[in-house]
């Protein structure tokens, strides 16, 4: 007769929940925090690491001063390495914000765009910058937190894929 050993695994599949949807606030915020915050320390390494290749070249302190500060006047390497940066750093805000969410992706990517948009007008205005290439600049920012929330999306898709596949 088979009897049921009362010390072996059970016989039924056996899987984790379905995450549930995240807080679209908690979402955006993180979203908001990752792009500003990382945004901010990257600049500040990249200006003091800047600072420090023109000292070491022999520049003078007021010089030295004078060059950092006309240096975002958007001819120069560092302007576009602190552009590019600030462009990776929105991209990652996107993501977050799509990956804590899971649900209404570019919906909350584009609220997050916008937050991120009309913060930095807010906080530091057009940066000295003429009109266009502050308009190409926000524009460039608001597609990259929309590529980040669409890579946020296509995980959160991948891993309900791969939890319905468990289950089956």
């Amino acid at each position: 007769m088979s009897e049921r050993n009362p010390y072996s695994a059970p016989a039924s599949k056996v899987a984790d929940p379905a995450p549930r949807p995240g807080s679209p606030y908690k979402a955006v915020g993180l979203g908001l925090l990752t792009d500003f915050g990382g945004t901010m320390v990257f600049s500040t390494i990249l200006t003091f690491v800047y600072g420090v290749m023109l000292a070491g070249s022999g520049v003078a302190q007021e010089d030295l001063e004078a060059a950092i500060r006309n240096a975002s006047a958007g001819d120069t390497l560092y302007f576009w390495i602190g552009s590019i940066g600030g462009c990776g750093f929105s991209l990652l805000g996107g993501y977050v914000c799509a990956r804590i969410a899971r649900q209404s992706e570019y919906t909350l990517g584009v609220i997050l765009a916008a937050s991120v948009v009309v913060l930095g007008l807010l906080l530091f205005g057009d940066g000295g910058l003429d009109l266009g290439l502050s308009v190409v600049l926000n524009a460039a920012t608001v597609a990259a937190v929309i590529v980040g929330a669409w890579i946020g999306k296509k995980q959160n898709r991948r891993q309900r894929h791969e939890q319905a596949q468990q289950k089956a």
